[in-house]
This record gives C-alpha cells, sequence and structure tokens, in this order.
C-alpha cells in the first residue's frame, strides 16, 4: 500500500510504519513466486471463476423459479454477490427480522448506501460464493416465505 502524508509527518510515520508493518518471511514469498511461475495461480483463478459463474446463475435460476419476473438483478455478472431488487418490497428492520426468523440473512443495500434516502430500500445484496447450492435453493425458497407475510 501507499500512502500520501505531509511533509512534516514523514518521520513520524515512517517510524510508526516499522512498528506497525507485517513482513512476510522469505519462504512464503518464495513459494508464492513458485505458484505463481508454475501457473497454479493462473489456473486456481480461472477455476474460481468458472464455480462463481456456476453458482451466479444457480442463484439467478432460484430466484426466477420462486419470484418469476417479481424481482430485478443489477450489477455486473462477476464476482461473490449480486444485487436483488424487489420492487413494492421495503426491507425495514421488522422484515428484516421476519426475515432472519426464517433464516434468511442478506444485507439491504440501503445499509451501504450514503443517502440513505430510501431509494434502494427495496434491494438486497445476497452473496453466494460460500453457499452450496441446496443452501441457496432453501435461502430463496424461506426469502419468499418471509416477503409473503
Amino acid at each position: 500500500g501507499f500512502a500520501f502524508v505531509p511533509q512534516e509527518l514523514v518521520p513520524r510515520w515512517v517510524e510508526e510504519k516499522q512498528y506497525t508493518d507485517v513482513h512476510t518471511d522469505a519462504l512464503s514469498q518464495r513459494a508464492l513466486a513458485a505458484f505463481i511461475s508454475s501457473g497454479g495461480l493462473e489456473r486456481h483463478i480461472w477455476k474460481m471463476c468458472k464455480l462463481y459463474k456456476r453458482k451466479r446463475l444457480f442463484l439467478l435460476e432460484c430466484l426466477r423459479r420462486h419470484f418469476g419476473d417479481r424481482f430485478t438483478v443489477s450489477g455486473q455478472a462477476a464476482g461473490l454477490h449480486l444485487v436483488a431488487g424487489f420492487p413494492g418490497v421495503n426491507f425495514s428492520d421488522e422484515m428484516l427480522t421476519s426475515m432472519r426468523v426464517h433464516g434468511v440473512r442478506a444485507v439491504p443495500v440501503e445499509h451501504h448506501s450514503l443517502c440513505r434516502d430510501g431509494a434502494h430500500a427495496h434491494q438486497l445484496i445476497l452473496g453466494y460464493a460460500h453457499l452450496s447450492e441446496q443452501a441457496m435453493e432453501h435461502g430463496v425458497h424461506a426469502l419468499r416465505a418471509a416477503l409473503a407475510r
């Protein structure tokens, strides 16, 4: 990493950085370098991309099966989560409590919004990287049950 600090703070910054910096030992650095040089890192990245794409498509399939066309998805078709919008739904604290009772753990986009003016009150961040297909199926079914109340 790096930082831009005023010139008068550079000596103190350097001193603090020396005390707080975590250095990686040479053996770990050599092992990582060998992993990268052998192509192992690239193979791992491609494998994970395929896995997460498959998981995303499965989650979208579950959402379509349970919600039909009553949801939207935004964001890039990459990553470890997606943003699902449910028009007409307000993910209030009461709704989130109901969802937790049904076993659904999702984060409203509104919690990450700078304005928090309700513009994203109908959207959830749904993570899928750590979930099995069975868990995703169960979660979407539980989400539908929670929203039906």
